[in-house]
């Protein structure tokens, strides 16, 4: 009887909250902010080689992908993500200098609970979920200039997560496909 769900949460970044804006019975007038953080700000963060994991639950499964974790320059020309592939598939994704280098489905997330990770690092692109590693890429290569983490959007914040992340990590190193087995266990 102590316990309550929020949902419909709209991040709003800057110094304070402006007012209310009711969407029920009418069109929003303002979209939710990114969540973002500044990579210089996090202690030991490297381009050459990091760790991206959420565990999440999908409310319901969209056509549309929908990103959980992305690192970008603020382009969709260098970016490394794990998102939600049409709405359904865990999958870990790679782009440097505006081409596609590396894509790893991971299998269907459906609406339960689960985890899911990727590990960058030049030739060596890792995927795994709830334990299962998925193939390997030996040939990517790695995002330039990468300045910012997203979470639950991509940098536009056009491609909301739809769900709930219970949680994120930003690991500043690429750990091996055993150890994102078991973080994703």
């Amino acid at each position: 009887a102590r316990t309550f769900r929020v949902t419909g949460i709209q991040v709003e970044t800057g110094l304070r909250a402006t007012s209310y804006i009711a969407t029920t019975g009418s069109t929003a007038s303002r979209s939710a902010d990114v969540l973002t953080v500044p990579l210089a700000n996090i202690a030991g963060f490297s381009g050459a080689g990091y760790t991206l994991a959420v565990d999440q639950r999908m409310d319901t499964t969209l056509a549309a992908s929908t990103i959980a974790l992305e690192i970008s320059d603020g382009t969709v020309n260098n970016r490394s993500f794990i998102y939600a592939l049409s709405g359904t598939t865990a999958s870990v994704q790679n782009s440097s200098g505006g081409a596609g280098n590396a894509s790893i489905g991971l299998g269907s997330l459906g609406l339960t609970r689960s985890k899911y990770a990727g590990s960058y690092q030049l030739n060596n692109i890792l995927g795994a979920k709830s334990g299962v590693a998925g193939t390997a890429d030996t040939s990517a290569v790695m995002p330039v200039s990468p300045t910012t983490l997203h979470i639950g959007a991509s940098y536009s914040g056009s491609i909301p997560y739809n769900g709930f992340i219970f949680r994120a990590q930003l690991i500043p190193q690429a750990l091996t496909q055993a150890q994102i087995n078991g973080l994703t266990t």
